[in-house]
């Protein structure tokens, strides 16, 4: 019973500690200013937006499965709804 309960404390404290880690990345992104795409302009430029996001996790050590989280931000308006969208491959 004992045993039961550390572990539990443990489990708490290590998912505490990564949801801190968590908002600590997310607030050091914002702070990098990164740009935002909306998707409804044709002036918009994605390849700039790429290449400015990817300048910022350079910077920042981001790795891969971090870099989508917080592409996500960013992406404001129709962007947003992109993978709603459900578009299907041509395989389907």
């Amino acid at each position: 019973m004992l045993s039961q309960v550390v572990t539990n404390q443990a489990r708490q404290q290590r998912e505490n500690q990564h949801e801190v880690a968590d908002t600590s990345r997310i607030r050091e992104f914002l702070r990098m200013n990164p740009p935002s795409f909306t998707g409804s302009s044709v002036t918009e430029d994605l390849e700039n937006f790429v290449e400015e996001l990817q300048k910022v996790f350079k910077i920042m050590h981001v790795i891969d499965p971090e870099r989508v989280e917080l592409v996500a931000y960013q992406m404001k308006g129709v962007a947003r709804i992109w993978p709603s969208w459900g578009i299907s491959s041509p395989e389907n």
